[in-house]
């Protein structure tokens, strides 16, 4: 049964250049042991399944310049252990085929599916077809290792985003308590004129007055005069003092 055919474009070294690969356009796998029917999908991969069938090589007619600049190179390339970047021109084309074995023990991996009423079991769509058990474990633990770094890639993720939200936030509460301590220390604000008749205190007459009182904002007492005030209360509008401002004249 043909599996698959590689072409090889060689040097004269044989240095590999291009594969192209044909699929199986048919594939029968009988399991006597556990009596499985198999069926086969198009995404079936065989690449560790495949032996070494044949090659036949083609050669390809050079002329004379050719095949004496691929013996210069070849022993230069022979004598440096560093190699030329240009190896030599096209010897000819290497036709080399793969195929699964007959008679021969595979693994195939996929998920089996037991149907109750026709009391069969069915390994549906397998996605490879091994050599051995211990390919098997190799495609399960690089399975493993792709999904811890999708995790940890997706936990990176999350961490740097956390880190931005959290800073966005931080900043726009940091602004709102910025704006509200400017509110709070602008206590000038919508007094832009101060109209006073005269600066006496309008209890000891003695002393200036420059003490605004908040919230109704009158200028009546000195610093000292408030300080004596018996009841928090404006003087003017018996308004409960919250907070006041002394200001200062030169």
């Amino acid at each position: 049964m043909k599996m698959a055919c590689i072409f090889l474009t060689l040097f004269h070294r044989k240095k590999l250049i291009k594969i192209i690969q044909h699929g199986a356009s048919q594939l029968s796998v009988a399991d006597y042991y556990n009596r499985i029917e198999i069926w086969k999908n198009s995404t079936l991969n065989y690449q560790f399944s495949m032996s070494h069938i044949w090659d036949r090589f083609l050669p390809k007619q050079l002329s004379f310049f050719q095949r004496f600049a691929n013996f210069i190179l070849k022993t230069l390339n022979q004598i440096k252990t560093r190699r030329l970047f240009l190896k030599g021109f096209y010897t000819g084309q290497l036709e080399r085929e793969y195929g699964i074995i007959a008679r021969e023990f595979y693994v195939l991996y996929g998920e089996v599916i037991l149907d109750k009423k026709l009391n069969k079991m069915f390994l549906q769509n397998p996605k490879f077809i091994l050599k051995s058990k211990k390919q098997l474990l190799q495609i399960i633990q690089q399975q493993i290792k792709y999904k811890r770094l999708t995790i940890a890639i997706l936990v990176v993720i999350f961490t740097i985003w956390t880190y931005i939200f959290g800073c966005n936030v931080k900043n726009l509460i940091f602004k709102i308590l910025k704006e509200r301590e400017k509110a709070r220390l602008d206590k000038l604000r919508g007094q832009k004129y101060l109209e006073i008749d005269n600066y006496e205190c309008q209890i000891c007459y003695e002393r200036p007055r420059n003490i605004i009182i908040k919230p109704c904002k009158h200028l009546t007492l000195c610093h000292e005069c408030i300080q004596r005030l018996k009841q928090q209360k404006c003087p003017i509008c018996k308004q409960q003092i919250e907070d006041q401002i002394e200001i200062f004249f030169t």
